[in-house]
């Protein structure tokens, strides 16, 4: 549809007063970060909506900011799918903050955002804190084998956390080994995610 900025901002505005919105879908819309922003402001209030889905809509690291703010002050978003938005190490801080707030956040995607080792440092500070993650989606990020361990480090303390993808991010049969003995002893993770992270592995 294309709604642009204009548009996210007037559904921005309409999530504030909306009394029955549970799910909110506007992937590829390109809203931009103004538009991010105006959802961010609505998603603070809105005492309803339960998913929202913003993929693919070059929000970058300010908007990324927006919604990471919302994330703290939201008390019922289940589900958050940012993927493909470059928020970037920047948007990526604030999503982990937000981490550590949130009481009702269970599943979110961040794939192909370029946050890097950096970023993936504080998701994985956000996920030792988090009350509420049972899943999380981290594929094509760059965050290499140092991101990794940030990520298996807080997925450790995250006993609630079920799923993790993690495949595409160059992380290297040392990370592997680490995230594997990391989580051995994990008592809710049910499935991880690891292809496409090097070519071969000997156990």
């Amino acid at each position: 549809n294309n709604i642009g900025p204009e548009g996210g901002r007037s559904i921005g505005d309409a999530l504030k007063e909306s009394k029955t919105l549970r799910t909110l879908d506007l992937e590829d819309n390109n809203i931009g970060r103004e538009g991010a922003c105006s959802i961010g402001d609505g998603l603070k209030v809105s005492k309803t909506l339960q998913s929202l889905d913003l993929g693919d809509n070059n929000i970058g690291p300010e908007g990324g900011r927006s919604i990471g703010d919302a994330l703290k002050e939201s008390k019922t978003l289940r589900t958050l799918d940012l993927e493909d938005n470059n928020i970037g190490r920047e948007g990526a801080c604030s999503i982990g903050d937000g981490l550590k707030e949130s009481k009702t956040l269970r599943t979110l995607y961040l794939s192909t955002n370029n946050i890097g080792p950096e970023g993936a440092r504080s998701i994985g500070d956000g996920l030792k804190e988090s009350k509420s993650l049972q899943m999380l989606y981290l594929s094509t990020n760059n965050i290499g084998p140092e991101g990794a361990r940030s990520i298996a480090d807080g997925g450790k303390e995250c006993q609630i956390l079920q799923s993790l993808d993690l495949s595409a991010n160059n992380i290297g049969q040392e990370a592997v080994r680490s995230i594997g003995d990391g989580l051995k002893e994990h008592k809710t993770l049910k499935t991880l995610d690891l292809e496409y992270n090097l070519r071969s592995l000997i156990w």
